[in-house]
């Protein structure tokens, strides 16, 4: 008797028909990104790669603005160029008056 009273269970404790005990609770840490992510290596990878990308950007920016120096000064020498001619031609007539 004593040893039936031992294995028995009350009804309070009883499981439910199905029920499977799980061998341990899984817990994380609290973080929601994999452990790569947050490594080191990444992260200074990630920037390595991003300072690049931004710096063939800004390369490309600066091409672009040398070439567009460039055109201006090309046109400020042909106006002076034709202002020089067109004072002279002003000065030639000047004097033949």
């Amino acid at each position: 008797m004593f040893r039936t009273a031992v294995l028995s269970r009350p009804k309070a404790l009883a499981r439910p028909a199905g029920y499977v005990p799980a061998l341990g609770r899984m817990y994380s840490d609290g973080r929601s990104e994999g452990k790569v992510a947050t490594s080191q290596g990444f992260g200074k990878r990630e920037k390595a790669q991003e300072d690049i990308f931004i710096r063939e950007q800004e390369k490309a920016q600066l091409a672009k603005l040398r070439a567009a120096l460039q055109k201006q000064r090309d046109d400020l020498a042909a106006l002076e160029a034709e202002h020089d001619a067109l004072a002279t031609k002003v000065a030639e007539e000047g004097d033949k008056k």
